[in-house]
């Protein structure tokens, strides 16, 4: 459920992101991480392509870079709250 709410959102802000000319995509990966003491533990991480290539991690992408990958989350969060509430209230 958490990897389809994940490669939703990946999708969603790709697109956005595509739609403000930007040639940067990310990719939201989740998993489970174990440490010393056996807790498990969620994380997502997050990985930035420009042009295809794997440039790294977010923290490596200009303040516009950053900027641009915001808004794009924003509007596909968005979306899919507002697409997942349209359908709770039309059950």
């Amino acid at each position: 459920m958490v990897n389809k709410s994940l490669n939703n959102i990946t999708n969603l802000t790709n697109l956005y992101l595509e739609k403000l000319g930007s040639s940067i995509r990310i990719k939201f990966q989740g998993h489970k991480e174990v440490n010393r003491v056996k807790a498990k533990r969620e994380k997502i991480s997050v990985r930035i392509f420009k042009f295809g290539e794997d440039k790294g991690n977010y923290g490596k992408l200009s303040g516009g870079e950053k900027a641009r990958v915001e808004v794009a989350v924003i509007l596909a969060i968005s979306n899919l709250i507002n697409s997942s509430s349209f359908l709770e209230s039309h059950k």
